[in-house]
């Protein structure tokens, strides 16, 4: 039995990307980073460019197609970067020294699952997928550019903390607070 598969791939593929959207950018900032912080700190400067993924995931579909490109070809490889990225996102939570998040595999867990579904679909679709023109793809832009904000500030963290050391732990920080002082007394200055 054959399915529909462009009806199927968009409802996985909108699923992703409300996901996505709902959990602003928390989705991208899993996938990606666990792949870069093994980098070099000389490789530090690239941790800006993960935070366009999807908007260049975006553009590059787009132009993939308008060129005549395969839809299946392109389902294919999403999913399968999908699928990658967000295995070493879930061996990247439960190696973490901090102990797994549920929040964390969770997301990953959905991530991981859904592409396997979404390969799975593609392999029994017959017919070109049209999700990458559908209005899921306006969402996985906008999730995109709603998580800038979080994955920037996480990307500046990795830059700032592969390049400079941090202090150590028991250095003696003391904080400069304010010295208050009275106000004259006004009423002898007269004498």
């Amino acid at each position: 039995m054959r399915l529909d598969g462009d009806k199927v791939l968009v409802a996985v593929f909108t699923l992703q990307a409300l996901v996505n959207l709902f959990s602003f950018g928390i989705g991208l900032d899993l996938m990606i980073w666990p792949i870069l912080r093994p980098l070099p700190p000389k490789f530090a400067y690239l941790s800006p460019v993960f935070v366009f993924f999807y908007p260049i995931l975006a553009v590059f579909a787009l132009w993939f197609l308008s060129r005549g490109g395969s839809g299946k070809k392109l389902s294919y490889a999403y999913f399968t970067i999908g699928g990658i990225g967000s295995l070493v996102a879930l061996i990247d939570c439960l190696s973490s020294p901090r102990g797994p998040d549920g929040v964390e595999i969770s997301l990953t867990l959905f991530w991981l699952v859904t592409s396997i579904v979404g390969l799975f679909l593609v392999g029994r679709t017959e017919s070109i997928p049209t999700f990458w023109t559908s209005p899921a793809m306006a969402l996985f832009i906008l999730s995109a550019f709603l998580g800038f904000g979080l994955s920037y500030m996480g990307a500046e963290d990795y830059y700032y903390h592969a390049i400079i050391p941090k202090p150590p732990q028991n250095a003696n920080v003391t904080s400069a607070k304010p010295v208050w002082l009275p106000p004259p007394n006004l009423t002898n200055a007269s004498g």
